[in-house]
């Protein structure tokens, strides 16, 4: 009786579980080949930035500067402390 149980355990695990899985696979595969984006083109490059003139340079110079000041007055820095004459 043991045997006989044992056998349709075994028996109906092979009968339903590997098509199960075989199943499961191909709608895992097919799954993934229907969601995938629709093209794998590389993306168009965003046109370049308009080169820096001088004015904004001197611009960006100064507010650097201004920021070091800044942080040697707050750090206590007695050599860049601002010129008050």
């Amino acid at each position: 009786m043991r045997t006989w149980i044992g056998n349709w355990k075994t028996s109906f695990k092979r009968q339903f579980i590997v098509p199960l899985m075989a199943a499961a696979m191909v709608g895992g595969i097919a799954t993934l080949e229907f969601a995938k984006p629709a093209s794998a083109a590389a993306p168009v490059a965003a046109p370049t930035a308009v080169p820096l003139d001088n004015n904004s340079v001197s611009a960006l110079l100064s507010l650097d500067q201004a920021m070091e000041t800044l942080a040697a007055v707050s750090s206590g820095d007695p050599s860049r402390r601002l010129s008050t004459g």
